[in-house]
Formats: C-alpha cells, sequence, structure tokens
C-alpha cells in the first residue's frame, strides 16, 4: 500500500482499483451511501454531506446501478478531490499496520479474538481471499473452541459497537464462511458461550450472555445450511413455533439468572480484564478515538 502511494504511472491503475473495491464491498456499484460511509470511516470531509449525491450524479452516466470502476475514475480525479485516493490509503494501511503493534501487548486470549474480529472488520470491504483464509482456520480445530467461542462474542460486540462504520454486516459473514468450512465447530461454540459460567470464566459481562448468544444464532439461521446444523447439533431446541435465536435467548437468561444466584456475577478483576491496549485497538481499527 506504501508503495503504492509513492508511486506513479504504472501503479496508478493498482490505486484506482484498490480504494474503489473499499468504496464498493458487494461489487454492485458504488452507491450514494457507501460513499458516505466511507467519507466518514476514512475523515474524507469533501465527500460528506450533499458532495457524495452530487458526485453521483455527475458521474453515474449511464444511470445504471452504481458507479463502475470506469466511472469511479473520473470521481477520484475530480479537481474538488484533491488526493482522494492517497488519503484513503493511507488510512487503510495505518489502521492495519495498528494491528502489529497493538497484538505485541496483548496478553489474554480474548484480546486477541478482538484483533481478529477488528483485521476481519478492516479486510472485509476489500478482500474476501483474506477473510476465507482467517475463518477457515478459526473453525479448524487447531485452534482452542475457546478461542472460536470468543471470537463469537467479538462479533456481537463489534456488531453494537457505535464506533463502528464498516457498510458490511461483518458478523453474518464470518458466521457464513465458518458454517461452510465446519458446522459442527460453529456450533459447538455456540453452545460454550451459552454457558454462563465459560462467559464469567472469560470475564465477560454475563448479563449479555443472551443477546450475544440470540446475535451469534440469528446469523446462523440466516442460511438454509445454518438452520440444517442447528436442528442436528445444536443442544438447544425452539418449541412452540420459537425460532433458534428465541430459544437460546430464553435458555440463557434462565441460566444468567440461576448462575448469578449462585455464584454472583464474578469477581471485578475478572469482569474489567479489557485492558487498554485491547480497547485502543478497537477504536483505532473501527475509526473511534485512539
Amino acid at each position: 500500500v506504501m508503495q503504492q502511494m509513492a508511486s506513479t504511472g504504472g501503479m496508478y491503475k493498482e490505486m484506482v482499483f484498490d480504494t474503489y473495491h473499499i468504496f464498493d464491498p458487494y461489487d454492485d456499484g458504488i452507491d450514494v451511501k457507501e460513499l458516505q460511509q466511507a467519507a466518514n470511516q476514512y475523515g474524507i470531509t469533501s465527500l460528506q454531506g450533499q458532495k457524495a449525491v452530487m458526485l453521483m450524479k455527475k458521474y453515474n452516466t449511464d444511470n445504471k446501478g452504481g458507479i463502475d470502476i470506469h466511472e469511479y475514475e473520473g470521481l477520484v480525479t475530480d479537481p474538488s478531490l484533491p488526493g482522494l485516493m492517497t488519503t484513503i490509503l493511507r488510512t487503510y494501511s495505518n489502521r492495519l499496520a495498528s494491528v502489529g503493534s497493538e497484538l505485541k501487548v496483548v496478553k489474554l486470549r480474548a484480546e486477541v479474538a478482538t484483533a481478529v474480529v477488528d483485521y476481519l472488520t478492516l479486510v472485509a470491504s476489500k478482500n474476501l481471499t483474506k477473510v476465507g483464509w482467517v475463518t477457515s482456520r478459526l473453525v479448524s480445530g487447531e485452534l482452542p473452541l475457546e478461542f472460536t467461542a470468543d471470537v463469537f462474542y467479538e462479533l456481537y460486540k463489534a456488531n453494537t459497537d457505535s464506533n463502528n462504520m464498516s457498510p458490511i454486516d461483518v458478523g453474518s459473514l464470518i458466521i457464513n464462511y465458518t458454517l461452510h468450512e465446519n458446522p459442527t465447530q460453529v456450533i459447538a461454540a455456540v453452545d460454550l458461550i451459552a454457558d454462563p459460567a465459560f462467559f464469567a470464566g472469560e470475564g465477560f459481562d454475563i448479563t449479555i450472555a443472551d443477546e450475544t448468544v440470540s446475535q451469534v444464532v440469528s446469523w446462523i439461521e440466516m442460511s438454509d445450511w445454518g438452520k440444517a446444523a442447528l436442528l442436528k447439533l445444536a443442544k438447544v431446541k425452539p418449541s412452540n413455533g420459537q425460532t433458534f435465536a428465541e430459544a437460546y435467548d430464553e435458555e440463557v437468561k434462565a441460566r444468567e439468572v440461576k448462575y448469578s444466584t449462585a455464584n454472583g456475577l464474578g469477581s471485578p478483576e475478572a469482569n474489567g480484564y479489557h485492558t487498554q491496549a485491547a480497547q485502543t485497538l478497537r477504536n483505532v481499527l473501527l475509526g473511534g478515538p485512539a
């Protein structure tokens, strides 16, 4: 990326291609919403507000869907947007570099899980091959099941994070990829995070265990193969017309009450395990304050 920013001539087309796919994560043409989301995510003030609407009208010349890559080349060289490609690529590369520097100081499994989700959020809009590499290892059996469960928890946290401005539903994307790789491991991880004792042991707030599991199961239920995996493998089964997400939500709520009565919500040290490094990593990658 840094080579591309410093280059001219032969690297120009590569820069156009790379920045186009940051704007157009679904490969269906750039629309106004995606322009505005990128403006917020990468701090491009020249694209905010009505500017995106004006540029859409100016460069979507065929009025078919969104801006294609050929029309986009005109957009990024518009005189009112000096240095647009360099701005985006610099921001992208800086955030990606943050992963490496912050990972040097994390100490707990859940902090690494946070980094994995932040990395996936960053690359999902640009390179699905890399997403596949990570998710295949995630459920291959090489890593502890507890780590996969931690990643699922972090997917829920990222989904509810107000700093998360990714145009992609990363949670459903990652769940979909992992289901294709190893549905048995995915459902086993769900049943693990449905256990409040595991939640407390990881230092998570068990009062959101039900919300976490319900969201993850909802992502699973989005696909037919996900529903089939739940029917075959899940320890919690729905009744009275419930969805699996509703059944898990009800079951985990009951488990939370039972666990809290018997054990309390865990020690302050456990509940407060997240270090400043992990939070910094999340905020830097998802667009919040560093």
